[in-house]
């Protein structure tokens, strides 16, 4: 079921409060489009369902942190992507020990390690913004960042929906190029969410 955005402020109102109805819409009406990602971007469905949940358990955790005047699916998103990037390295590692091949390197995996695979992730995505063209990357952040509807983007800079949609469209195909070119899957993980 598709929220306006009054009626999603209000939930977010009601979820910030512990309203347990309010989460149930709010999941009802998000987890189709991120499970969808989710198996796009894992290729399992069993691991997307898991993530969904975690995803979900998380947002009941966080609640009373919620602001209703931002965007709901991009906060989904990045919680999703997060998780998603933290069970990828997980099985990264453990798949790694199975073969025998763990290095020292890896056992002493810790928080900074984890802020600077985020802070190469965000620089990456930085540069592969910047070789955008200019309308494509303004069209593409609006969207795929800051949530906004394809209608608020067309009414902010007076383009139709198609053009919003070849933009984007067009600028996932070239991000990921370029981001697969300079760099290896971990680091195109947190990122995949984007493209897709």
């Amino acid at each position: 079921m598709a929220l306006t955005s009054e009626t999603e402020k209000q939930l977010l109102v009601r979820l910030r409060d512990g309203d347990r109805q309010a989460f149930d819409q709010l999941y009802h009406a998000y987890a189709g489009r991120i499970s969808a990602k989710l198996l796009h971007l894992l290729k399992s469905r069993d691991a997307a369902q898991d993530i969904l949940q975690d995803t979900f358990i998380k947002v009941w955790e966080v609640r009373a942190t919620i602001d209703p005047e931002l965007s709901f699916v991009s906060f989904l998103y990045k919680i999703a992507t997060n998780l998603a990037s933290n069970a990828f390295r997980k099985e990264f590692r453990e798949s790694r020990m199975r073969t025998g091949v763990q290095h020292s390197s890896t056992e002493g995996y810790s928080h900074v390690e984890e802020q600077l695979f985020r802070k190469e992730a965000q620089e990456l995505l930085k540069q592969a913004l910047d070789q955008l063209p200019p309308r494509q990357r303004q069209v593409f952040v609006m969207h795929k960042l800051e949530g906004k509807s394809y209608k608020e983007i067309g009414e902010e800079l007076g383009i139709t929906d198609s053009a919003i949609n070849l933009h984007i469209q067009r600028a996932g195909k070239k991000l990921e190029a370029i981001i697969r070119s300079g760099k290896g899957l971990i680091i195109f993980l947190p990122l995949a969410f984007l493209l897709i």
